[in-house]
């Protein structure tokens, strides 16, 4: 599937180096006994391990694009049996103890394939869907074009049939 927040893979190294930047220098300027000099290598350390790790992620990611295959996956059509929507609220404790309200939309296939609709669909498309537009759109009997990752049996996207017509 697409990964989801792929900014959270980052938060680590930047708060480790937010507070190396900001307190490693004050901490060496009062304790007066490192050389001044380890005030000004500091940050310029810490650039280089941020440009460093942000490139080998870089690499990393372009390399596992790369290794996609069309043989990974399973291309089929599909038959929608049902559709459903599940609404509730998460609630977060903590000071503000708030609520994050959660809106899923599955879709069931009649081969007992589910799909949770990603909140956005078909991005590169002028059909660019919602999760609440595909699951008001999507119908029982309705056919979808189903790609299936073959290692897991997880469904990568569907697309309703009717929306989007294929070349074979």
């Amino acid at each position: 599937g697409i990964p989801e927040a792929s900014y959270k893979k980052f938060s680590l190294p930047l708060w480790i180096a937010a507070v190396a930047l900001v307190f490693f220098p004050v901490i060496v300027i009062m304790s007066d006994r490192l050389p001044n000099a380890l005030v000004f290598l500091s940050p310029l350390a810490l650039i280089t391990y941020l440009v460093v790790y942000f490139t080998a992620q870089a690499v990393r990611v372009s390399k596992s694009i790369k290794d996609v295959k069309i043989s990974d996956y399973t291309v089929t059509e599909e038959t929608v049996e049902s559709i459903s929507d599940e609404h509730y609220r998460i609630y977060n404790g903590g000071k503000f103890n708030h609520s994050v309200p959660v809106d899923n939309y599955i879709v069931r296939f009649e081969n007992g394939k589910t799909w949770r609709i990603p909140k956005d669909n078909y991005l590169w498309s002028e059909f660019q869907m919602t999760d609440f537009s595909v699951f008001n759109t999507t119908h029982r009997g309705d056919t979808f074009t189903v790609v299936t990752k073959k290692s897991t049996g997880e469904i990568a996207v569907a697309y309703n049939s009717e929306y989007f017509h294929f070349i074979q």
